[in-house]
Order: C-alpha cells, then sequence, then structure tokens
C-alpha cells in the first residue's frame, strides 16, 4: 500500500462524475483489494460505477448512461 501511495500522491483524480474512469482510483482500489482478503476489485469497481450514477454528483435529473 505504501507503494501504491508513493506512486500516485501527487497526481490528481478525475472529478467525482468521472470516478469511474480514473485510473488512480482503480489502482488504489486495487491495492485495497489485494490488501484485504476477501474483498473482491469488481465490487469496488461496481461502488465506483454507482457513485457516478448519482443524480448528486452528476447535477442530473434524468437518468444518467455510463459509456
Amino acid at each position: 500500500m505504501v507503494d501504491v501511495y508513493t506512486r500516485y500522491a501527487d497526481t490528481p483524480l478525475k472529478p467525482l462524475p468521472e470516478i469511474h474512469t480514473d485510473p488512480v482510483r482503480h489502482a488504489l482500489d486495487d491495492a485495497v483489494a489485494k490488501a484485504v482478503p476477501g474483498l473482491p476489485i469488481d465490487a469496488l469497481d461496481r461502488y465506483r460505477r454507482g457513485i457516478a450514477l448519482e443524480p448528486s454528483v452528476t447535477a442530473r435529473k434524468e437518468p444518467f448512461q455510463l459509456v
């Protein structure tokens, strides 16, 4: 985890509406999934995609489709 932190500490994250396509967040999630036994990386990916759909994140009232 320290290696991943050191590698990405100064790398900016994409805005929250783009959380599902952020390679830095994916790398951090991957490191956490490897450090926590039984935590599947695909679950973290689903959470990121779900957050990107939230109207409070997208500032949209109509349904948002991920591409």
